[in-house]
Protein backbone atom coordinates (compact mmCIF):
# COMPACT_ATOMS: atom_id res chain seq x y z
CA UNK A 1 0.00 0.00 0.00
CA UNK A 2 1.61 3.37 -0.97
CA UNK A 3 2.10 5.31 2.12
CA UNK A 4 2.46 2.64 4.57
CA UNK A 5 5.55 2.34 7.02
CA UNK A 6 6.96 0.46 9.77
CA UNK A 7 5.63 1.04 13.25
CA UNK A 8 8.56 2.21 14.59
CA UNK A 9 8.86 0.69 17.87
CA UNK A 10 11.20 2.69 18.91
CA UNK A 11 9.05 5.40 19.69
CA UNK A 12 7.66 3.67 22.24
CA UNK A 13 8.18 4.88 26.40
CA UNK A 14 9.94 2.53 28.49
CA UNK A 15 6.86 1.80 30.63
CA UNK A 16 5.43 0.60 27.36
CA UNK A 17 8.51 -1.22 26.80
CA UNK A 18 8.10 -3.04 30.33
CA UNK A 19 4.88 -4.14 29.80
CA UNK A 20 4.75 -5.31 26.32
CA UNK A 21 6.69 -7.26 23.69
CA UNK A 22 7.78 -4.46 21.26
CA UNK A 23 9.45 -6.80 18.80
CA UNK A 24 6.39 -7.37 17.63
CA UNK A 25 5.40 -4.24 16.71
CA UNK A 26 8.22 -4.89 13.76
CA UNK A 27 5.19 -6.64 12.31
CA UNK A 28 2.81 -3.32 12.73
CA UNK A 29 2.55 -0.83 9.86
CA UNK A 30 1.11 3.13 10.14
CA UNK A 31 -0.19 5.10 7.36
CA UNK A 32 0.53 8.46 7.22
CA UNK A 33 -2.36 10.96 6.36
CA UNK A 34 0.11 13.00 4.86
CA UNK A 35 1.43 10.20 2.31
CA UNK A 36 -1.54 7.74 2.03
CA UNK A 37 -5.29 8.94 0.35
CA UNK A 38 -7.37 9.32 3.44
CA UNK A 39 -6.82 9.75 7.28
CA UNK A 40 -4.06 8.52 9.10
CA UNK A 41 -4.09 4.52 10.56
CA UNK A 42 -2.40 2.76 12.36
CA UNK A 43 -2.67 -1.06 11.81
CA UNK A 44 -1.71 -4.54 14.42
CA UNK A 45 -3.19 -8.25 14.21
CA UNK A 46 -3.87 -9.20 17.60
CA UNK A 47 -3.02 -12.70 18.12
CA UNK A 48 -4.34 -14.58 21.45
CA UNK A 49 -1.56 -16.19 22.78
CA UNK A 50 -3.83 -18.78 24.81
CA UNK A 51 -7.51 -20.02 25.23
CA UNK A 52 -8.41 -18.38 28.54
CA UNK A 53 -12.21 -18.34 30.46
CA UNK A 54 -14.40 -16.22 28.89
CA UNK A 55 -15.79 -14.59 31.90
CA UNK A 56 -19.56 -13.47 31.64
CA UNK A 57 -19.46 -9.80 32.54
CA UNK A 58 -21.17 -9.39 36.34
CA UNK A 59 -24.59 -7.30 35.83
CA UNK A 60 -24.81 -3.79 37.49
CA UNK A 61 -26.36 -3.32 40.22
CA UNK A 62 -28.22 -0.35 41.14
CA UNK A 63 -31.24 0.99 43.41
CA UNK A 64 -34.42 1.85 42.11
CA UNK A 65 -35.71 4.98 43.36
CA UNK A 66 -38.34 4.87 46.44
CA UNK A 67 -41.66 4.66 45.73
CA UNK A 68 -42.15 8.21 47.09
CA UNK A 69 -39.65 9.66 45.06
CA UNK A 70 -41.31 8.50 41.79
CA UNK A 71 -44.63 10.48 42.81
CA UNK A 72 -43.82 13.09 39.54
CA UNK A 73 -43.21 11.26 37.37
CA UNK A 74 -46.06 9.05 37.91
CA UNK A 75 -48.39 12.17 37.68
CA UNK A 76 -46.51 13.49 34.55
CA UNK A 77 -47.04 10.07 32.99
CA UNK A 78 -50.52 9.48 33.98
CA UNK A 79 -51.23 12.88 32.24
CA UNK A 80 -48.96 12.68 29.08
CA UNK A 81 -48.10 9.01 28.18
CA UNK A 82 -49.80 6.30 27.21
CA UNK A 83 -47.35 3.84 27.79
CA UNK A 84 -45.90 2.41 30.74
CA UNK A 85 -42.50 2.76 31.71
CA UNK A 86 -40.36 -0.04 34.08
CA UNK A 87 -39.73 2.01 37.14
CA UNK A 88 -38.07 -1.22 38.00
CA UNK A 89 -35.53 0.15 35.08
CA UNK A 90 -35.30 3.29 36.55
CA UNK A 91 -32.24 4.88 38.66
CA UNK A 92 -32.61 8.14 40.12
CA UNK A 93 -28.78 10.34 39.79
CA UNK A 94 -28.66 13.73 41.62
CA UNK A 95 -32.28 14.29 40.67
CA UNK A 96 -32.11 13.19 36.87
CA UNK A 97 -34.70 10.06 36.76
CA UNK A 98 -33.23 7.66 33.65
CA UNK A 99 -34.62 4.70 32.18
CA UNK A 100 -31.87 2.18 32.13
CA UNK A 101 -31.22 -0.94 29.58
CA UNK A 102 -32.52 -4.46 30.46
CA UNK A 103 -29.39 -5.79 30.36
CA UNK A 104 -26.12 -3.66 31.73
CA UNK A 105 -22.81 -4.20 32.47
CA UNK A 106 -20.96 -3.83 35.90
CA UNK A 107 -19.68 0.32 36.25
CA UNK A 108 -19.08 -0.35 39.65
CA UNK A 109 -16.47 2.86 39.85
CA UNK A 110 -16.96 4.30 37.02
CA UNK A 111 -18.37 7.69 36.11
CA UNK A 112 -20.67 7.60 33.42
CA UNK A 113 -21.90 10.74 31.11
CA UNK A 114 -25.64 8.62 30.51
CA UNK A 115 -26.89 6.12 32.36
CA UNK A 116 -29.47 5.30 30.18
CA UNK A 117 -32.18 7.51 28.49
CA UNK A 118 -32.48 10.40 30.33
CA UNK A 119 -36.08 11.25 31.25
CA UNK A 120 -35.94 14.16 33.07
CA UNK A 121 -35.40 15.93 36.70
CA UNK A 122 -37.40 15.92 39.18
CA UNK A 123 -37.21 18.92 41.13
CA UNK A 124 -39.06 20.22 44.64
CA UNK A 125 -41.67 17.25 44.07
CA UNK A 126 -42.19 18.62 39.97
CA UNK A 127 -41.21 16.17 36.63
CA UNK A 128 -39.59 18.22 34.05
CA UNK A 129 -39.57 15.96 30.71
CA UNK A 130 -36.03 15.96 28.76
CA UNK A 131 -35.20 16.38 25.28
CA UNK A 132 -34.14 13.10 25.22
CA UNK A 133 -37.43 11.78 26.41
CA UNK A 134 -39.26 13.84 23.22
CA UNK A 135 -37.07 12.44 20.88
CA UNK A 136 -37.84 8.46 21.75
CA UNK A 137 -41.28 9.03 21.88
CA UNK A 138 -43.76 8.55 18.80
CA UNK A 139 -46.64 10.63 18.55
CA UNK A 140 -49.37 7.94 18.92
CA UNK A 141 -47.52 7.07 22.77
CA UNK A 142 -48.33 10.85 23.83
CA UNK A 143 -52.05 12.10 24.90
CA UNK A 144 -51.11 15.38 23.47
CA UNK A 145 -49.23 16.08 20.10
CA UNK A 146 -48.97 19.48 17.66
CA UNK A 147 -47.59 18.00 14.51
CA UNK A 148 -46.77 21.05 11.36
CA UNK A 149 -44.74 20.35 8.18
CA UNK A 150 -41.32 21.32 7.85
CA UNK A 151 -42.01 24.40 6.18
CA UNK A 152 -44.56 25.92 7.98
CA UNK A 153 -43.65 29.38 9.81
CA UNK A 154 -44.39 27.49 13.27
CA UNK A 155 -41.62 25.08 12.83
CA UNK A 156 -39.11 27.93 12.19
CA UNK A 157 -40.69 30.07 15.47
CA UNK A 158 -39.98 27.23 17.71
CA UNK A 159 -37.03 26.34 16.81
CA UNK A 160 -36.22 29.73 17.13
CA UNK A 161 -37.35 29.42 21.25
CA UNK A 162 -40.93 31.74 20.64
CA UNK A 163 -43.87 31.18 22.35
CA UNK A 164 -46.60 29.80 20.24
CA UNK A 165 -50.35 30.32 20.31
CA UNK A 166 -52.09 27.28 20.86
CA UNK A 167 -55.61 26.73 21.91
CA UNK A 168 -56.76 23.56 24.44
CA UNK A 169 -55.95 21.84 27.57
CA UNK A 170 -53.22 22.90 29.35
CA UNK A 171 -50.65 20.29 29.76
CA UNK A 172 -47.16 18.73 28.15
CA UNK A 173 -47.04 18.79 24.36
CA UNK A 174 -45.18 16.89 22.01
CA UNK A 175 -43.92 19.12 19.20
CA UNK A 176 -43.65 16.84 16.07
CA UNK A 177 -42.95 17.64 12.54
CA UNK A 178 -44.19 15.73 9.66
CA UNK A 179 -45.06 13.11 12.27
CA UNK A 180 -41.60 13.63 13.74
CA UNK A 181 -40.92 14.01 17.41
CA UNK A 182 -38.98 17.42 17.66
CA UNK A 183 -39.42 18.72 21.24
CA UNK A 184 -41.54 19.64 24.35
CA UNK A 185 -43.56 22.83 24.82
CA UNK A 186 -46.24 23.36 27.71
CA UNK A 187 -49.15 24.80 26.90
CA UNK A 188 -50.47 27.57 29.10
CA UNK A 189 -54.18 29.36 28.85
CA UNK A 190 -53.84 28.91 25.19
CA UNK A 191 -50.27 29.66 24.60
CA UNK A 192 -47.64 26.90 24.26
CA UNK A 193 -44.64 27.73 26.42
CA UNK A 194 -41.25 27.01 24.39
CA UNK A 195 -39.30 24.10 25.98
CA UNK A 196 -36.72 23.20 23.05
CA UNK A 197 -33.03 23.36 24.34
CA UNK A 198 -31.50 26.78 24.18
CA UNK A 199 -28.25 24.78 23.15
CA UNK A 200 -29.84 23.82 19.58
CA UNK A 201 -31.95 27.29 19.19
CA UNK A 202 -31.22 28.59 15.88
Amino acid sequence: VDGAEPARPFWTTPEQQANMDIGSLRHAVRLWPHKFVGEGHFIAVMQRTDAGEVVEPRPWRWQPPYSSELKPWREFARAVLRDDFAEEHMVLVNGRLYLLPERTLDVTGIKLVRYGLLLGEIRRGIFKPAHTLALALQAGEVTATVDWPADHQEIVRYLTGHELRLPGPSGWVLVTVDGFALGWGKRVNGRLKNHYPRGLRR
